[in-house]
């Protein structure tokens, strides 16, 4: 058939590290959907309580292999600095979100969008 992968004899290697290769996958993937679904879930109670609209911005790094520690090697310190001027340049970015709300005058907020 096309399309479909045969699969494949990794042997007794493989079988040994393959929890952990799963883990690390799901990692990051896992805490960001619950994340997003627990703020989701806030989100909607507190409006229906009348207390007002909740905005969401995220910020997640682009970059290949986050870094995941405190203590970072200069290549490390580098990207992040990339990420974060290209999350600056987009147009498209929930920066934009932050930014109206604490600058409702900002020139690209939407009146209605911030109470």
């Amino acid at each position: 058939m096309k399309g479909v992968q045969e699969p494949t004899n990794r042997g007794w290697f493989f079988q040994g590290y393959a929890p952990l290769n799963a883990l690390m996958g799901v990692r990051t993937t896992g805490q960001l959907i619950r994340g997003k679904e627990e703020l989701r879930l806030f989100a909607e109670k507190w409006s229906n309580s009348g207390k007002g609209q909740v905005y969401f911005a995220s910020f997640e790094f682009q970059g290949h292999k986050a870094p995941l520690s405190w203590s970072m090697n200069p290549s490390q310190q580098a990207e992040i600095t990339k990420q974060w001027d290209q999350l600056i340049i987009d147009s498209k970015s929930d920066l934009r979100t932050v930014r109206c709300f604490f600058d409702p005058s900002y020139e690209g907020c939407l009146k209605k969008q911030i109470p």
